[in-house]
């Protein structure tokens, strides 16, 4: 979809887009290797989601909005084979946040560990 849109249009803003239009792949099945389907889509959303994420992307974003009543945290996640970065989501609160590990990756830590209570005892 980046393809077709503006060079500073971000990740986010695309998010934005495709949960209003309320389709995941809006270029199936005419750029994707996806199929028609004669009943339904699968790409089209029924509900609004509470968490709705974007992987392999090259930086970590978060923006919480409101659609249809429904609060939905957009997250784009980056590559973890290149940034050893995770991102955790509370469900309660919505509150998200990367985590950065070194686990012989060769990845250099790029954020510091959360001050979210994550119910873990340290």
């Amino acid at each position: 979809m980046a393809h077709y849109l503006d060079a500073d249009t971000s990740v986010l803003e695309m998010m934005k887009r495709t949960l209003r239009w309320r389709c995941l792949a809006p270029q199936a099945p005419d750029t994707l290797g996806a199929f028609a389907f004669r009943d339904r889509d699968p790409f089209t959303l029924d509900e609004t989601p509470h968490v709705y994420f974007v992987g392999n992307q090259d930086s970590f974003e978060t923006e919480l909005l409101e659609e249809d009543g429904v609060r939905v945290r957009l997250v784009s996640l980056p590559r973890f084979s290149e940034t050893g970065t995770i991102v955790l989501v509370d469900l309660d609160t919505l509150e998200c946040v990367p985590m950065t590990f070194d686990g012989g990756l060769g990845v250099a830590p790029k954020t510091q560990p959360s001050q979210m209570d994550t119910g873990l005892e340290a």
